[in-house]
């Protein structure tokens, strides 16, 4: 019960509707706050003017939803960019938000976006190698997509927090499962965020990271990016560059 951890999940789902106050976390110092979902069917709240914009989709007999924009205003700590520059320390999953079993999409459509997935980086594939990579963050969340993504900041994975006395040395490896069209390495320094390597409509599946990142100022966090030709997203969970 030690490593005991949550995940909020979806927690702008009904926040314009019913809330209009700015999302509650548990403070930096929380142990147990590990992770947050970006993605689910409802949408990704990585930030206000990203891409599947929180919705609810449309109305059934037995739940009345929504096919409109959901989203909270920007600037009140609701989302996950708000919540890292604000010092937690938080890796990313996504996931489906069903509450039902596993039903086959193709017969049984949503009616809002495709669910999501989350991807571990774990030593061996037992309960105990899994819990380990998701308490450390060596996690990263897709659109549904099957994506390999990497990310290492002087041979630390993503999830990391460490001390370094020089510009960080990056490397990233991203193959997807359709062309990619946007790569983004974003960083968070005392400038806010800004985006420290890119690759935009190359064409390929693959995608390789290697710099050294002479623009960052004091404390940073890097995070990966990428948009697929076929509409599919990936986030990988940052790392905490201490300088």
């Amino acid at each position: 019960w030690r490593r005991v951890f949550m995940t909020p999940f979806n927690w702008l789902k009904f926040l314009r509707m019913r809330l209009p106050e700015p999302y509650t976390w548990w403070g930096p110092e929380s142990e147990q706050q590990r992770l947050v979902e970006i993605y689910s069917m409802h949408g990704s709240s990585e930030r206000h003017d990203g891409p599947f914009p929180i919705t609810h989709g449309k109305p059934r007999g037995w739940f009345p939803r929504f096919l409109a924009d959901d989203r909270c205003n920007p600037g009140r700590g609701n989302y996950v960019q708000e919540a890292l520059a604000g010092g937690l320390r938080l890796g990313v999953i996504a996931g489906s938000d069903r509450h039902d079993y596993a039903l086959d999409e193709r017969f049984y459509p949503l009616d809002v976006y495709p669910g999501g997935l989350a991807a571990v980086w774990a030593e061996e594939l037992t309960a105990a190698s899994v819990w380990d990579a998701l308490w450390n963050r060596r996690v990263y969340g897709t659109s549904g997509a099957r994506l390999i993504l990497e990310l290492f900041a002087d041979g630390h994975p993503m999830g990391a927090e460490y001390t370094c006395s020089s510009f960080p040395h990056l490397q990233g490896r991203i193959i997807g499962t359709a062309p990619l069209k946007r790569v983004e390495l974003l960083r968070h320094d005392e400038s806010g965020y800004g985006v420290a390597w890119s690759a935009y409509g190359e064409g390929g599946e693959e995608a390789y990271i290697d710099c050294v990142d002479e623009r960052a100022r004091g404390h940073a966090f890097y995070y990966l990016r990428v948009e697929q030709e076929d509409g599919h997203w990936a986030w990988s969970s940052p790392i905490w560059v201490l300088r």
